[in-house]
């Protein structure tokens, strides 16, 4: 009988994306990452099982997760989270289990921990102890919740990106060894028939360009894969295309050199072109800014302004939306950006409201310079702050009724 992993990438269900760093969310790099381990492990003859395979921010809760798993029949819960901090240079990789004095079980935990942390370079922070997180006292079969990193320092995102495959094959190697299944290495299975696998450089435009035949069916092709119109697609992702078959599925194309574009040595302003206008658009898309349908074009039109202008915000730079001096040394991660200190809210915030969730939404509203009154940051949802939200669910054209509900939170963290 076939051993059984269940794997469950943190976050993702009721608009819950987990920490998010300047247009970077928990919830989509743990998937990424989860998507290659299962398919290495499917790979070594391993059953497994996803909690989801889209990061569309309706997927199950972790109560609903953990029985899941418990009615498949788990042999092993393996989990995956990555750790955030208000304080920029806190970093490296842990993992939790419910009982550290349980020696076979903190073994097999450290040996996962070990892989990743040789596979990626980063620092160990241990094997730790945790027996009230649901994903780890709730389910029958050992569980192994792994903080791959943390997503609000640079280098560790850095190092995240760089060894996605590698890290995947340290951790499937490691999981199959706890079940007692030889781990197969060599050439993975080639994308299913009538997918794409994104290669760098993709864009949705472009993609839809060459294989529906228009660009403007980028929209068709992002919600036939159950993502949002301005999600961030990433190398080495598979698509499916809408109407390919097995007999018409496209090839994909090996995977180019990564691009040097020249650094601008002038200013980067509104209908620029060239290759140092590729090098703006490339460190804008590598820190997770959206470039919209048009990619890396070399082409300096108003999406690529607005991220800028974001990005200026984002750094405490002045908003001008020009690419001078200071937003290439931000672009090229020599100037430290503040991460929002305080938890984004799951849930509805109505006037009256209190807690740490309208900070978060409070401090969003300023970041971005919108007034919320004499008091500040303060926790309280009032009439300043709501007003805050009106002017800004205006501004992005959002209903206007100062509740902050998913659609108004998730622009507040783009």
């Amino acid at each position: 009988m076939s051993k059984k992993i269940y794997i469950n990438p943190g976050h993702g269900a009721d608009g819950d994306y987990g920490a998010c760093y300047y247009g970077r969310r928990e919830a989509d790099d743990a998937l990424k990452l989860c998507l290659l381990v299962r398919d290495k492990l499917k790979a070594a003859g391993v059953e497994t099982r996803m909690s989801r395979e889209t990061t569309d921010g309706k997927g199950p809760g972790v109560s609903a997760i953990a029985k899941d798993a418990n009615g498949w029949g788990a042999d092993l819960v393996f989990v995956l989270h990555r750790n955030a901090s208000t304080d920029a240079t806190a970093h490296g990789v842990e993992i939790y289990i419910y009982d550290t004095s349980n020696a076979e079980r903190k073994a097999n935990a450290q040996a996962i921990l070990d892989g990743v942390v040789k596979a990626t370079g980063m620092t160990s922070r241990g094997v730790k102890q945790q027996r009230t997180w649901v994903m780890i006292k709730d389910v029958k079969a050992p569980a192994y919740y792994l903080e791959d990193g943390f997503i609000s320092n640079e280098n560790d995102n850095a190092k995240f990106d760089a060894t996605l495959d590698v890290s995947a094959e340290a951790i499937a190697k490691a999981l199959c060894e706890i079940v007692g299944v030889a781990y197969q290495e060599g050439e993975q299975p080639a994308a299913p028939a009538g997918t794409y696998t994104v290669v760098k450089g993709d864009s949705p435009w472009s993609i839809a360009e060459r294989l529906m035949g228009s660009g403007a069916k980028y929209k068709e092709l992002m919600s036939y894969n159950g993502l949002a119109e301005d999600a961030t697609i990433y190398a080495g992702q598979v698509l499916k295309i809408p109407g390919a078959s097995a007999s018409d599925a496209p090839a994909a194309p090996s995977v180019p050199a990564v691009p040097s574009y020249p650094e601008p040595t002038r200013n980067i302003v509104n209908y620029t072109t060239g290759d140092d206008v590729k090098w703006v658009q490339e460190k804008l898309q590598g820190l997770g800014y959206s470039l919209g349908s048009y990619g890396i074009d070399g082409k300096y039109g108003n999406t690529c302004e607005a991220s800028v202008k974001q990005l200026q915000r984002d750094y405490g730079l002045s908003v001008d939306g020009i690419v001078g001096v200071n937003t290439r040394k931000a672009l090229k991660g020599h100037i430290a950006k503040a991460v929002n200190p305080y938890r984004k809210p799951t849930q509805n915030i109505y006037l009256g409201d209190w807690g740490d969730g309208i900070r978060w939404v409070q401090y969003e509203l300023k970041r971005r310079r919108y007034d919320i009154g004499a008091t500040g940051i303060d926790g309280q949802y009032g009439a300043s702050t709501k007003a805050a939200v009106e002017r800004f669910q205006r501004a992005f054209g959002l209903a206007v009724d100062g509740i902050v509900g998913p659609n108004t939170r998730e622009a507040l963290a783009a």
